[in-house]
């Protein structure tokens, strides 16, 4: 099978935008793109977004299926400020 990259438009999902995109790549949480070598084009190798997908998707089901079984689900951290003095 043959390679297909995309560039953001592509790449870009209603809930992602592209600064979100960016902010997660530098995270390690997004696949990061190839340089096209031309000036800062780059763009994502359509198997490393297609796996992302399927991640979001199995992590999105475990979830669900902890929840189901009276686990419940995950709550932020609440940031706890400094002791008044």
């Amino acid at each position: 099978m043959e390679e297909r990259l995309l560039s953001m438009v592509e790449v870009r999902v209603d809930a992602l935008g592209q600064s979100t995109i960016y902010r997660l790549i530098g995270m390690g949480r997004f696949p990061t793109p190839v340089s096209l070598g031309v000036g800062a084009r780059v763009a994502w190798k359509q198997s490393d977004i297609e796996c992302w997908i399927a991640e979001r998707i199995a992590a999105a089901q475990a979830t669900d299926q902890r929840s189901a079984h009276g686990h419940p689900k995950a709550r932020p951290a609440v940031k706890q400020d400094a002791d008044p003095v």
